[in-house]
């Protein structure tokens, strides 16, 4: 938030995800190792805003369809990744399930092939009973597998994004 903001940092967590599953538009196409930053501030309204940050994360792409779909990649291939995204106006009670400052250390998301995940782990909807917002108010990952391509994926641009991963 900005300086002189009436907004409050409630949360400042970071944390890894391992075996986090990736969406492309022809569904899972990544399993991924994220480190990630959660921020949420309260707005002096009572509505609140999380900002998610990942950098320096990175994917094993799973055999099957590309990203953009259209096209296949095969399984193995790996990459970095960095982006993230903002919520705004989320609406629910404060009720973390988390601690809300620090390191939460690592946490494996157990996904699967058919973008089943069990495992436990945070994010802002773990801080809110019930929550209501817009999820994804703006968003942007730039995925980069060296010889095997780069993938800009982003909201509100046309095209929607650029390149693939192969």
């Amino acid at each position: 938030m900005t300086s002189g903001s009436s907004a409050r940092e409630v949360v400042d967590v970071s944390f890894v995800l391992t075996n986090y599953g990736d969406a492309g538009y022809a569904g899972l196409w990544a399993l991924d190792t994220v480190n990630r930053h959660l921020r949420i501030w309260r707005h002096s309204d009572g509505t609140y805003c999380a900002q998610v940050s990942d950098d320096g994360s990175r994917f094993t792409t799973v055999a099957g369809p590309a990203p953009v779909g259209g096209s296949y990649v095969t399984g193995g291939i790996t990459g970095t990744f960095d982006g993230g995204y903002v919520t705004t106006q989320i609406h629910g009670k404060f009720t973390p399930r988390y601690p809300t400052h620090g390191k939460l250390g690592t946490f494996d998301a157990k996904c699967d092939l058919d973008f089943n995940c069990p495992g436990k782990r945070p994010s802002w909807l773990s801080y809110f009973t019930r929550p209501v917002a817009n999820e994804f108010a703006s968003w942007g990952w730039l995925y980069d597998a060296g010889s095997h391509g780069t993938w800009l994926d982003q909201v509100n641009v046309s095209p929607p994004d650029g390149g693939n991963i192969r």
